[in-house]
C-alpha cells in the first residue's frame, strides 16, 4: 500500500503542486479550471497565492461519487 497519500496533518496548507503530488494527482490545468468554474476542492488565497488545506482536500475527495455511483439529486423545491 502506498502510504505517500496518507502523510501530513489536516491543517497543512498545500500549494497546487503539493496537492497534486500528495493527495490528488490531477493536472494543474484541472485545479485552475475547477477553481475558476467551481466544483473543485475548497481553497484559500493568501497574498495572491492559492493553497489547499489537506483536511479539506481529503474531505472533498471522500465526498465525491465513486465509480458507477450517481450523485444525489438536489431536493425538489417546495410548491408555493
Amino acid at each position: 500500500l502506498d502510504t505517500r497519500f496518507r502523510q501530513g496533518r489536516d491543517e497543512d496548507l498545500l500549494t497546487v503542486q503539493q496537492a497534486r503530488a500528495e493527495e490528488l494527482p490531477l493536472s494543474v490545468a484541472w485545479f485552475n479550471k475547477k477553481r475558476l468554474t467551481g466544483g473543485g476542492p475548497p481553497f484559500v488565497r493568501i497574498s495572491g497565492r492559492v493553497f489547499y488545506r489537506r483536511g479539506e482536500l481529503r474531505a472533498w475527495i471522500a465526498a465525491q461519487p465513486r465509480g458507477g455511483e450517481q450523485p444525489e439529486a438536489p431536493a425538489q423545491a417546495e410548491a408555493r
